[in-house]
């Protein structure tokens, strides 16, 4: 493996496995929601890595209410910040929340933030509290595992060129108390985890060692049990147990779904679901009252559903839609997901296939320091259904003044037929004020180096003139002034 290929498999992998490479710095990349979930009476709830705030969706109202923890939201969202050449500026402010664990009966939602931070939210009295970790958590995208008495359970590491090393498992408790338990692998370069029917979290720990498989231990006593788990390749990326215990998992870089019955510590048996779209990167799971097991797939754009029978069907996302993020399920069998590079929300009907998009409207205080703890606003939705059996590419639109303008014909040349399609800059348009950031990461970290930094200077003065937010434009480009 060369060192391009190793890199792009590394930054992929921190797509799931902690928190997003681009943290470290600061600028306009959009994501979807890192953690969705679902409440009894049928609401959304999200937690963007964007913005310090919670999000929820009353389905049956489209009502989008936000609850925010800062006065300001993030300097990741409104930019320009983050140390490059360009604008030489510093984030100001604290990044948002990543994954998501619903307590009803506690009256609690949690999530992560700042690393090594884990943040309560009070349903009824929508106070925050963090509580800090002994360590930096090794974050992911989706749910939190909880077991049925309100613990949480989190991995906490240290960083390593090839991964992690010197893992705890930390049990926390509903009022912050905390337990910790070592790993049982020195060293490792990726996890997953799920709760069994008794609340015991069940471990995969992928080996830094080249050609060997992740290992599966099962918490059992206070301690980690090896499970004789094999020929799963090195990556189970997501897991989630059924009603009988059995222990479904993803497998990345086997392309399948796998069953691990209950039982399997003595007979070592696995069967394993090959999905139909080759190389389509299967990442998180879940399974539905009907015992149907739901998947996505990150390269494939799609969401799979594995019936009992063994049979497996695909829903292609929206054609100019990239990698679902997360999903959950609703108490109607819907599936709600997220997208990479769209802020906004998705409903799928399994039944017929259609999908509907909710526009997530941009925090209240993305302008200006606000003491309103939440705000409530009217969410609009369209009926984005791809293909019923296709997956076509999304027509090429030109930007505004092509090809007249010479700035617009640099980032068409540049970027919009080498990297991607115009429709993620229609959408990152309605989450930033300035391109800086975004456009420095484009050329230092997705290796668009052919990019001068002349044509860099017209593309961001371009984007900045014709694709970003417009409110308050004046009163933002003073106070940015120092920045430019």
């Amino acid at each position: 493996m060369n060192k391009r290929i190793y890199i792009l498999v590394f930054l992929m992998l921190s797509l799931y496995w902690v928190r997003p490479v681009w943290a470290d710095g600061c600028g306009a990349i959009t994501f979807g929601a890192d953690g969705i979930a679902v409440d009894s009476k049928g609401d959304i709830w999200l937690t963007h890595y964007e913005d310090a705030r919670i999000g929820r969706l009353q389905s049956a109202s489209s009502e989008f209410t936000e609850f925010l923890s800062f006065a300001k939201t993030s300097a990741w969202v409104t930019g320009p910040c983050g140390k490059n050449k360009t604008s030489g500026c510093a984030c100001p402010l604290p990044i948002g929340f990543s994954g998501i664990a619903l307590d009803e009966k506690r009256g609690f939602l949690w999530t992560t933030s700042l690393g090594s931070k884990l943040v309560r939210f009070s349903l009824t009295d929508r106070s925050f509290r963090e509580f800090s970790l002994p360590a930096q958590i090794i974050s992911r995208r989706g749910p939190i595992d909880m077991d049925s008495g309100g613990n949480l359970w989190v991995l906490v590491a240290n960083s390593t060129e090839k991964g992690f090393k010197d893992g705890k498992l930390i049990k926390v408790s509903s009022d912050g108390r905390m337990k910790e338990f070592p790993l049982p692998v020195k060293e490792f370069s990726g996890w997953s985890m799920a709760m069994d029917s008794r609340g015991r979290p069940w471990l995969t720990l992928s080996s830094v060692a080249e050609g060997k498989d992740a290992g599966l231990y099962a918490f059992i006593g206070r301690k980690f049990q090896p499970q004789n788990l094999s020929r799963v390749g090195r990556s189970v990326t997501g897991m989630v147990f059924d009603s009988r215990d059995n222990l479904w998992f993803t497998a990345s870089e086997k392309n399948v779904v796998g069953k691990y019955p209950a039982g399997s510590p003595e007979t070592g048996s696995v069967i394993f679901y090959p999905v139909p779209t080759a190389k389509a990167f299967p990442n998180q799971i879940l399974i539905d009252r009907k015992g149907q097991v739901w998947f996505t797939e990150w390269d494939g754009h799609k969401i799979g559903k594995l019936s009992p029978d063994g049979q497996i069907s695909e829903y292609p996302l929206p054609p100019e839609e990239a990698s679902p993020v997360t999903f959950a399920l609703d108490k109607d069998g819907q599936i709600w997901f997220s997208t990479l590079f769209n802020y906004n929300l998705f409903r799928l009907d399994p039944e017929t296939g259609g999908i509907k998009e909710y526009i997530v409207p941009p925090p209240a205080n993305l302008f200006s320091d606000t003491a309103s703890l939440f705000s409530t606003r009217k969410v609009m939705s369209n009926d984005v259904t791809p293909g019923i059996n296709s997956h076509p590419p999304a027509p090429l639109r030109h930007p505004h003044g092509y090809p007249e303008n010479p700035q617009a014909a640099i980032f068409e040349r540049s970027c919009n037929t080498n990297c991607h399609r115009w429709h993620r800059v229609d959408k990152a348009a309605n989450r930033t004020m300035d391109w800086i950031g975004t456009v420095d990461k484009m050329i230092n970290l997705n290796g668009a180096k052919s990019i001068t930094e002349t044509d860099q200077k017209g593309i961001i003065d371009y984007l900045n003139a014709n694709y970003t937010l417009k409110q308050e434009t004046e009163k933002q480009d003073k106070a940015d002034a120092p920045c430019r």
